[in-house]
């Protein structure tokens, strides 16, 4: 699970050039943040099903 976001850095990475690193920049912190979300959700979900 920890590797989905490095894998997706990589694939943005590999798809977009230089002249775009702003957007580059952009959209890593956006999918970080997703990442964390979805983290904190499956979190929850997961103490209340141990519950």
């Amino acid at each position: 699970m920890n590797q989905f976001p490095r894998f997706c850095e990589t694939q943005i990475l590999n798809s977009t050039g230089d002249h775009r690193s702003d957007a580059l920049r952009i959209s890593r912190e956006v999918l970080r943040s997703l990442y964390r979300f979805l983290e904190r959700i499956l979190d929850s979900i997961h103490r209340l099903s141990v519950l």
